[in-house]
């Protein structure tokens, strides 16, 4: 559905909000499609998948499994139309899940108006070590003039509405928080960031840090 996508943007307004999945749940999902399509799969593939993408113990979101496996499929394919067998080797020149995600969010994101405006955005959602975190949509528009010039709520609401339509990031629409959906996304995030731009949301994170020990210490002799 990938292809039909970017050709037909609306095919996929109307969706279903399916579950993370557990590890038997994604080798049912690899495996059953390829044996209904007689495309063979080495052995080890769906392992290999399971775990790169379940790093973060959260279950498994079907549509990475997806992205993941179009993208093998695809390699397959055109070694060998007529009979396309997904190998470890495939996986290994392509250079792994990380590798087929970081390509991912480049491609989704490299259409959008407004470009460097999308990355100071996807910037705040990332911690000093290159791991997702949630924050609040107002927490996310404040944050994203340390990586730029200063934005307008109503820019950050229509960049936030892309990225979550193009399922980089999850929203909690009831709580008004965001996230993004894999660390995976955050390590190639970090390494947008300039040497510059690590170093101050290390010494922010520390001054953060240090603010609310001096709370809790001003709390305590209080009480």
């Amino acid at each position: 559905m990938l292809e039909f996508e970017k050709v037909i943007p609306e095919i996929l307004s109307h969706r279903i909000w399916v579950r993370n999945m557990s590890a038997i749940q994604v080798e049912s999902v690899i495996s059953n499609p390829c044996r209904i399509c007689g495309v063979e799969i080495e052995p080890g593939i769906s392992n290999r998948v399971i775990t790169e993408l379940g790093q973060d113990k959260q279950g498994i979101e079907l549509p990475f499994v997806q992205v993941v496996m179009d993208t093998l499929y695809n390699r397959a394919k055109n070694r060998d139309p007529e009979h396309p067998t997904i190998t470890l080797k495939d996986r290994g020149n392509i250079g792994g899940v990380r590798t087929i995600l970081a390509n991912f969010i480049e491609n989704q994101i490299q259409d959008l108006p407004n470009l460097d405006k999308v990355k100071q955005v996807l910037k705040t959602l990332i911690t000093t070590e290159g791991t997702k975190r949630v924050l609040a949509g107002p927490n996310i528009a404040e944050l994203s003039a340390n990586y730029g010039e200063e934005l307008e709520s109503s820019v950050v609401q229509a960049i936030m509405r892309d990225l979550v339509f193009r399922r980089i990031i999850r929203e909690d629409p009831d709580q008004g928080l965001y996230e993004l959906r894999h660390d995976i996304l955050a390590q190639t995030i970090h390494q947008w960031m300039t040497g510059l731009e690590q170093e101050l949301m290390e010494v922010r994170q520390t001054l953060d840090n240090r603010y609310k020990e001096f709370q809790l210490r001003s709390h305590a002799y209080r009480t």
